[in-house]
């Protein structure tokens, strides 16, 4: 698919990433700088890409590299996520709050 779409793919590393439910993927190849539109904005992204099952569901990881460069900011009291460089005046809730 990548081909498909014209990127262009390395191999992966060695990382083993963790998510939140404790599995754990090795990361199968890498995309370098796919630019991602958020708000008005274009930042270059790195995606890995990992072999899961087509109806698997994880919370998706963002890295620190990435947090950095957009300025966020997580307010854990209030559950909200600021991407402070794309627009300080909007708010995610990165994790939804189960009652």
């Amino acid at each position: 698919m990548a081909d498909q779409l014209g990127l262009q793919v390395e191999l992966g590393s060695k990382e083993l990433f963790t998510f939140v439910d404790c599995s754990q993927r090795n990361s199968g190849e890498i995309v370098r700088d796919l630019e991602v539109q958020i708000g008005n904005a274009l930042v270059p992204v790195d995606f890995h890409v990992l072999d899961i099952k087509l109806n698997w569901n994880s919370s998706l990881l963002l890295g620190r590299a990435f947090l950095s460069t957009v300025g966020a900011v997580c307010n854990l009291q209030t559950n909200q996520l600021c991407l402070t460089l794309i627009d300080p005046h909007v708010h995610y809730n990165p994790i939804p709050v189960k009652k």
